[in-house]
Protein backbone atom coordinates (compact mmCIF):
# COMPACT_ATOMS: atom_id res chain seq x y z
CA UNK A 1 0.00 0.00 0.00
CA UNK A 2 1.69 3.27 -1.19
CA UNK A 3 0.72 7.25 -0.24
CA UNK A 4 1.57 10.64 0.87
CA UNK A 5 0.87 11.58 4.53
CA UNK A 6 2.95 14.38 4.11
CA UNK A 7 0.54 17.04 3.09
CA UNK A 8 2.30 20.24 1.57
CA UNK A 9 4.88 20.60 3.89
CA UNK A 10 7.97 21.24 1.99
CA UNK A 11 12.12 21.05 2.40
CA UNK A 12 11.09 20.64 6.63
CA UNK A 13 7.93 20.08 8.38
CA UNK A 14 6.46 20.95 11.41
CA UNK A 15 6.09 18.98 14.92
CA UNK A 16 2.18 19.30 14.19
CA UNK A 17 2.73 18.44 10.23
CA UNK A 18 4.43 15.57 11.31
CA UNK A 19 2.27 13.86 14.10
CA UNK A 20 -0.69 14.42 11.69
CA UNK A 21 1.33 12.19 9.00
CA UNK A 22 2.69 9.55 11.66
CA UNK A 23 -1.22 9.07 12.99
CA UNK A 24 -1.99 8.19 9.33
CA UNK A 25 0.72 5.95 9.22
CA UNK A 26 -0.81 4.52 12.49
CA UNK A 27 -4.09 4.09 11.89
CA UNK A 28 -3.32 2.54 8.19
CA UNK A 29 -0.95 -0.17 10.06
CA UNK A 30 -3.53 -0.72 12.18
CA UNK A 31 -6.49 -1.39 10.18
CA UNK A 32 -4.23 -3.48 7.58
CA UNK A 33 -1.89 -5.38 9.48
CA UNK A 34 1.66 -6.49 9.78
CA UNK A 35 0.85 -8.86 6.22
CA UNK A 36 1.04 -5.60 4.34
CA UNK A 37 3.38 -3.98 2.74
CA UNK A 38 3.72 0.14 4.01
CA UNK A 39 5.18 2.14 0.66
CA UNK A 40 5.40 6.03 1.92
CA UNK A 41 5.87 8.45 -0.85
CA UNK A 42 8.09 11.42 -0.34
CA UNK A 43 7.71 13.24 -3.67
CA UNK A 44 11.77 13.74 -3.50
CA UNK A 45 10.69 17.39 -1.24
CA UNK A 46 12.29 17.42 1.64
CA UNK A 47 15.84 17.93 2.75
CA UNK A 48 18.09 15.19 4.28
CA UNK A 49 17.92 16.35 8.57
CA UNK A 50 13.79 15.89 7.61
CA UNK A 51 13.94 12.59 5.20
CA UNK A 52 15.91 11.09 8.57
CA UNK A 53 13.89 12.71 11.02
CA UNK A 54 11.01 10.88 9.02
CA UNK A 55 12.25 7.72 8.68
CA UNK A 56 13.35 7.20 12.20
CA UNK A 57 9.56 8.16 13.17
CA UNK A 58 8.16 5.84 10.75
CA UNK A 59 10.55 3.18 11.99
CA UNK A 60 7.43 1.51 14.57
CA UNK A 61 5.42 1.35 11.91
CA UNK A 62 7.46 -1.18 10.08
CA UNK A 63 7.27 0.66 6.82
CA UNK A 64 8.71 -1.23 3.67
CA UNK A 65 10.12 1.62 2.09
CA UNK A 66 10.06 5.79 1.85
CA UNK A 67 10.20 6.70 -1.73
CA UNK A 68 12.14 9.31 -3.09
CA UNK A 69 12.56 11.17 -0.21
CA UNK A 70 14.67 13.72 -1.15
CA UNK A 71 15.11 15.78 -4.89
CA UNK A 72 17.87 13.10 -6.41
CA UNK A 73 19.61 16.65 -8.36
CA UNK A 74 22.95 17.99 -6.98
CA UNK A 75 25.07 14.68 -7.34
CA UNK A 76 28.71 16.68 -5.93
CA UNK A 77 26.77 16.73 -2.46
CA UNK A 78 24.87 13.13 -3.21
CA UNK A 79 28.41 11.83 -3.30
CA UNK A 80 29.85 12.93 -0.63
CA UNK A 81 26.65 11.87 1.57
CA UNK A 82 26.71 8.79 -0.10
CA UNK A 83 30.31 8.48 1.08
CA UNK A 84 29.57 9.28 4.56
CA UNK A 85 26.77 6.81 4.19
CA UNK A 86 28.65 4.27 2.87
CA UNK A 87 31.49 4.03 5.65
CA UNK A 88 28.23 3.67 8.28
CA UNK A 89 26.71 0.95 6.27
CA UNK A 90 30.02 -0.90 5.87
CA UNK A 91 30.66 -1.13 9.27
CA UNK A 92 27.00 -2.68 9.83
CA UNK A 93 25.84 0.99 11.26
CA UNK A 94 23.44 2.51 9.94
CA UNK A 95 20.70 2.33 12.16
CA UNK A 96 23.30 4.95 13.97
CA UNK A 97 23.30 7.51 11.46
CA UNK A 98 20.29 10.16 11.91
CA UNK A 99 21.64 13.64 10.88
CA UNK A 100 22.98 15.23 7.98
CA UNK A 101 26.99 15.94 8.03
CA UNK A 102 26.57 20.17 8.55
CA UNK A 103 24.38 22.46 10.25
CA UNK A 104 24.36 25.65 11.37
CA UNK A 105 26.04 27.23 14.57
CA UNK A 106 23.79 29.56 16.78
CA UNK A 107 21.58 29.91 19.55
CA UNK A 108 20.51 26.08 19.51
CA UNK A 109 22.44 23.07 19.13
CA UNK A 110 21.95 22.64 15.78
CA UNK A 111 19.82 24.85 13.56
CA UNK A 112 19.14 25.66 10.21
CA UNK A 113 20.89 25.82 7.98
CA UNK A 114 21.15 22.16 7.12
CA UNK A 115 23.18 21.72 3.69
CA UNK A 116 22.50 18.88 2.14
CA UNK A 117 22.02 17.23 -1.15
CA UNK A 118 18.81 19.72 -1.34
CA UNK A 119 20.42 22.98 -0.21
CA UNK A 120 19.55 26.01 -2.68
CA UNK A 121 20.86 29.18 -0.72
CA UNK A 122 24.53 30.43 -0.24
CA UNK A 123 26.73 30.45 1.93
CA UNK A 124 27.38 34.73 3.00
CA UNK A 125 30.40 35.73 5.03
CA UNK A 126 30.01 35.70 8.54
CA UNK A 127 27.91 32.71 8.75
CA UNK A 128 28.91 29.32 11.04
CA UNK A 129 28.31 25.75 10.15
CA UNK A 130 29.64 22.84 12.08
CA UNK A 131 30.44 19.84 9.77
CA UNK A 132 30.17 16.48 11.48
CA UNK A 133 29.85 12.87 11.67
CA UNK A 134 27.07 11.48 14.31
CA UNK A 135 26.44 8.13 15.98
CA UNK A 136 23.33 8.22 17.78
CA UNK A 137 21.71 5.29 19.91
CA UNK A 138 24.61 3.00 19.70
CA UNK A 139 24.93 0.30 22.38
CA UNK A 140 28.57 1.26 23.60
CA UNK A 141 27.19 4.78 23.55
CA UNK A 142 26.35 7.88 21.12
CA UNK A 143 29.22 10.12 19.84
CA UNK A 144 29.68 13.18 17.43
CA UNK A 145 32.86 14.93 16.15
CA UNK A 146 32.35 18.12 14.77
CA UNK A 147 34.30 20.96 13.02
CA UNK A 148 33.08 24.73 13.47
CA UNK A 149 33.80 26.78 10.57
CA UNK A 150 32.83 30.49 10.02
CA UNK A 151 32.64 31.62 6.69
CA UNK A 152 34.78 34.28 4.90
CA UNK A 153 35.12 36.36 2.13
CA UNK A 154 38.20 33.80 0.72
CA UNK A 155 35.78 30.66 1.99
CA UNK A 156 35.56 28.49 5.38
CA UNK A 157 38.22 29.21 8.29
CA UNK A 158 38.37 26.34 10.94
CA UNK A 159 37.15 27.66 14.54
CA UNK A 160 37.76 24.46 15.68
CA UNK A 161 41.34 23.49 14.31
CA UNK A 162 42.26 21.21 17.56
CA UNK A 163 39.48 18.83 16.48
CA UNK A 164 41.07 17.86 13.36
CA UNK A 165 44.23 17.68 14.89
CA UNK A 166 42.85 15.21 17.72
CA UNK A 167 41.56 13.39 15.03
CA UNK A 168 44.09 13.12 12.49
CA UNK A 169 46.35 11.81 15.55
CA UNK A 170 43.43 9.03 16.20
CA UNK A 171 42.41 10.40 19.63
Amino acid sequence: MKWDPFGKSYLEISNKDLDTALRCVAAVREAVGDGVDLLIECHGRFNTYTALRIAKELEQYKVMLMEEPCPPDNLAVLAEIRAVKAVFAKYNMTQYDLYPPMHGIGLAEAESPYPDENASYKFESGMCVNSDISIWGHPAGSNRIEEGFVITENGPESITPFIRELVAKGV
